[in-house]
């Protein structure tokens, strides 16, 4: 556990002790690895919750918030590469992928769009395991 932020190993072992998770804060998530201490130390219960969490997050994410749509899709791709877990990048591509018409003018004012363009302003130095989730 000495690999681990000490705010966020207390954070996990009173989620051990309560045996549940009602809600965290966005940075225990991922930033202090709340979600990765689940994984590394197969804890399924908690594992799902984390899911749980992260899936409320990406549906919520629709509305105008850029901060949050952004937040949802870099922390889908972390689990993705860093993890090796698909669900939360399924469960964004699912909810924001290609269904939006892009030709659309109300599409332009969109947080999927500004996100798009945010993304793709550097296109040329992403990676091009970064980009296919876009597509």
């Amino acid at each position: 556990m000495t690999d681990f932020d000490p705010a966020a190993v207390r954070v996990f072992l009173t989620l051990l002790a309560d045996k549940k998770m009602e809600d965290i804060e966005p940075e225990m998530f991922r930033d202090r690895e709340v979600h990765k201490m689940a994984v590394t130390f197969k804890v399924d219960w908690l594992r799902q919750d984390c899911a749980r969490w992260m899936e409320k997050r990406i549906i919520a994410a629709g509305g105008d918030n850029l901060e949050k749509f952004t937040y949802c899709f870099e922390e889908s791709y972390y689990a993705l590469k860093r993890l090796e877990i698909k669900e939360f990048m399924e469960c964004f591509i699912d909810r924001y992928g290609l269904s939006y018409d892009i030709t659309n003018a109300d599409m332009i004012d969109s947080p999927q769009y500004n996100f798009m363009m945010q993304y793709l302003k550097d296109f040329d130095k992403m990676d091009k395991e970064m980009i296919c989730p876009l597509l």
